[in-house]
């Protein structure tokens, strides 16, 4: 999740993308590992109907993950509003600066 400070009004949610590994990587931080990233809906937390699959430095649009073969479309994060107030809530304690990306583990 990427949040901005644009003005006086204090931080927003910019973007976010869901992201996990594939093929056998358990993390999505493996630079030699498959991955996935998946544009999530900032208002309902349901995430996009296709994602981009890398492997190998390449990269395809997919409609379900390569190995569970779970589709995303519908897929909803859990908690969604309360991710979204914790990132905007951590932002606030950097006014300094004017963005910034967390990873917010779903576990």
């Amino acid at each position: 999740m990427v949040t901005v400070r644009r003005s006086s009004d204090g931080p927003s949610v910019l973007a976010c993308y869901f992201r996990c590994g594939a093929d056998g990587s358990i993390t999505d931080a493996d630079s030699r590992g498959s991955k996935i990233f998946c544009l999530v809906d900032l208002w309902k937390g349901e995430l996009s109907d296709q994602a981009v699959f890398l492997k190998h430095g390449f990269g395809e649009w997919v409609l379900k993950h390569p190995t569970s073969g779970v589709y995303f479309k519908g897929m909803v994060i859990p908690y969604w509003d309360k991710r979204k107030e914790t990132a905007l809530k951590a932002h606030e304690a950097f006014p300094n600066i004017g963005a910034i990306g967390w990873d917010i583990a779903i576990t």
